[in-house]
C-alpha cells in the first residue's frame, strides 16, 4: 500500500467516524497524514499487526495529544494486544 493509499484510507475513515457521530471519540484535531505516520510506527511492530484500526485510533489519539505520560501509553497498548489475543481463537479450535 502506498503513502498516498494509506492517506486517502485514513480520510475515509475519519469521514466514516464523522458520519457515525463517534469521531471525537477516535479521532483528534490532527491530520491524517499525523495518523499515517504514527500507525506506520506502531504497526512496523508485528505484536500490533492484530489490533483493529479503530481501536489503534485511539492509541494513536491519546499519543498524538503528548499529554499522556510513556507508561500510560505503553499499558494501553499492551492492554489493546492483551484483548486482542483473548479474542483470537485457539488454533487447535476449528472455525465452523
Amino acid at each position: 500500500m502506498t503513502q498516498d493509499d494509506k492517506r486517502f484510507y485514513l480520510i475515509g475513515f475519519r469521514d466514516a467516524l464523522g458520519f457515525s457521530g463517534t469521531i471525537k471519540q477516535y479521532w483528534g484535531n490532527y491530520s491524517a497524514d499525523d495518523y499515517r505516520r504514527e500507525l506506520n510506527k506502531v504497526y512496523n511492530e508485528t505484536e500490533n499487526l492484530e489490533i483493529p484500526i479503530w481501536l489503534m485510533f485511539r492509541y494513536v489519539s491519546l499519543k498524538l495529544e503528548g499529554t499522556h505520560k510513556t507508561e500510560f501509553l505503553e499499558d494501553f497498548l499492551m492492554g489493546l494486544r492483551e484483548n486482542e489475543k483473548k479474542a483470537q481463537p485457539s488454533p487447535a479450535v476449528p472455525i465452523k
